[in-house]
C-alpha cells in the first residue's frame, strides 16, 4: 500500500544510510533517488529508527534524519545514538522544516554533522552526503596507516599469545578501537 515502506535491495559494497523521516511522500521520493548510488534502511521516527538498527546486520555509514517527528523525535534520536557505543560514532544530517539558529546550535550540540533546510534540492543533499562520506572514508584510511605503523613499531605484539591471556596485539587492537575487519588487516600486515 501506499504507506508501507520499503528498504532498497541491499547490494554488498556499497555504503549504507538509514533515512528517518515520517513524510511517506519524502521518504519514497529520497529512497527512489538514494538508492540508485547507496543502500538505504528507512524509519519513520527516532523510536522505529533504533529498532531497525539493532535489526539490521550492517552500521550504516550516515543517518539522515528529519527533526520533527512523532514518539521521537530527531534530537531525543541523537541523544539516544550518543548513549550507543555501537552507533555513537555515524555521522548525522538532519532534514529539516524548521532550522532556527538555536535549533542548528542544538542539532551541532548533539554531534549533528550537518543541516539541510527543507525544501532543499536533491542535488545539495546528494552532494553533502557524498563530501562527507568521502571525507570520512579519508579519516578512516589515515587512522588506519597510522595504527598500523603504530602497532607494527610496538616491539612486544604477540600476534599468537597464549590462549588464555588476550595477546598484546589483541590489547593494542581494543585500545585503538579496531573494527574487527580492521584488526584482521592488522594481523596479516604483521605477519607479512
Amino acid at each position: 500500500s501506499y504507506n508501507t515502506i520499503v528498504d532498497s535491495e541491499f547490494k554488498a559494497g556499497r555504503r549504507t544510510l538509514l533515512l528517518v523521516e515520517d513524510n511517506i511522500t519524502m521518504i519514497n521520493f529520497l529512497l527512489q533517488k538514494l538508492s540508485i548510488v547507496y543502500n538505504v534502511f528507512c524509519a519513520r521516527n527516532g523510536a522505529e529508527a533504533l529498532k531497525k538498527l539493532h535489526e539490521i546486520t550492517v552500521i550504516p555509514d550516515l543517518i539522515l534524519s528529519d527533526v520533527m517527528m512523532d514518539k521521537m523525535d530527531g534530537f531525543a534520536f541523537a541523544r539516544k545514538l550518543a548513549e550507543q557505543e555501537r552507533y555513537c560514532h555515524i555521522p548525522l544530517i538532519f532534514l529539516t522544516a524548521k532550522s532556527t539558529q538555536a535549533d542548528k546550535l542544538k542539532g551541532l550540540k548533539l554531534g549533528a554533522m550537518d543541516f539541510i533546510s527543507k525544501p532543499f534540492s536533491f542535488e545539495e543533499l546528494s552532494q553533502k552526503i557524498e563530501t562527507l562520506l568521502d571525507n570520512i572514508s579519508k579519516q578512516q584510511k589515515a587512522i588506519l596507516s597510522t595504527s598500523i605503523a603504530h602497532l607494527q613499531t610496538l616491539k612486544n605484539l604477540e600476534v599468537d599469545g597464549p590462549p588464555a591471556s588476550p595477546s598484546k596485539f589483541e590489547e593494542n587492537c581494543k585500545l585503538l578501537q579496531f573494527t574487527a575487519r580492521e584488526i584482521e588487516i592488522a594481523r596479516l600486515i604483521i605477519k607479512g
